[in-house]
């Protein structure tokens, strides 16, 4: 496995139109404009619909393999690579997550993981391909306020229907409750804080909410409390370095806000049986 000094962080490409990049795989064959063959990760939504061929890719640090036809959706900040590609035909979108409501991140979050399967001669499938085709027409030929609404709202609805699409596999609803804001809003916030905010306190506080009432909501919500989400947060991006760098269990303590490597190692274990030497080789073997 590919380690390097730090992990590469690449940004939507500039030829992207206001925070959408999309490519028919078709036309372009395997569309790149970085290299994906090496462990990176993006600050953007990466969407795959592939209608025929394979695809392999490793996704913080883990196989996966894609049959058509098939989505994935690749989240930011994911550790991602791609290993090997056969005859693979598709769409590829890029997204700005700020284009994208908080409630349908957090749904992409909690549902759209792993390979989604589809149906090849389900109405969902080729309601895909239509607005990956009108997301791909309005790209090229609308530059006005409006046209930018509707290529927004094309983005919307295609995540939609791969929702639509994943709760054939899990127990998903439309319902969007008090809690289910709360847990939206201290996704977020964790995603951009956690490494300095390790008191479940700061999150409770922008909140506005007591500390006992956000633990509740959270632990009701996930079935984790706040300190756990905190933690496994952490521990998931020493696992992209520990694989993927270099840098030593003190370096990546220090990076993450721990102070104490000690400390740290044993949180570590206590989320993954393994202490991060352990979890390094393992992982890289």
């Amino acid at each position: 496995m590919t380690s390097t000094a730090h992990i590469p962080r690449y940004s939507l490409s500039p030829e992207a139109h206001k925070g959408i990049l999309i490519a028919n795989l078709n036309q372009h064959g395997h569309y790149t404009r970085h290299d994906v063959g090496i462990p990176h990760r993006d600050d953007h939504f990466t969407l795959l619909l592939l209608t025929s061929g394979s695809f392999k890719a490793r996704i913080d640090f883990e196989p996966v393999t894609i049959n058509h036809p098939a989505i994935l959706v690749v989240r930011p900040e994911q550790v991602h690579q791609v290993e090997a590609i056969a005859d693979a035909t598709g769409w590829l979108l890029n997204i700005d997550p700020n284009l994208l409501p908080a409630e349908l991140i957090d749904l992409l979050y909690t549902y759209a993981t792993g390979v989604i399967p589809v149906d090849q001669d389900a109405p969902t499938m080729h309601q895909l391909a239509g607005v990956l085709q009108a997301i791909d027409s309005l790209v090229t030929v609308n530059r006005d306020v409006f046209g930018q609404r509707a290529l927004v709202s094309f983005a919307h609805a295609l995540f939609n229907l791969v929702l639509s699409v994943a709760s054939s596999q899990h127990r998903l609803t439309e319902k969007i409750d008090r809690s289910s804001l709360i847990y939206q809003q201290f996704r977020l916030l964790l995603e951009a804080h956690y490494i300095e905010w390790k008191n479940p306190h700061h999150y409770a506080n922008h909140l506005s909410l007591s500390p006992v009432y956000f633990n509740d909501t959270i632990r009701k919500r996930s079935g984790q409390s706040v300190s756990t989400h905190i933690q496994g947060r952490s521990v998931l991006e020493a696992k992209r370095l520990l694989v993927y760098t270099e840098h030593t269990v003190s370096e990546i303590s220090h990076q993450l806000g721990y102070e104490d490597p000690i400390y740290f190692g044993k949180l570590f274990k206590k989320h993954t049986q393994l202490s991060p030497l352990q979890f390094r080789i393992k992982y890289r073997e």
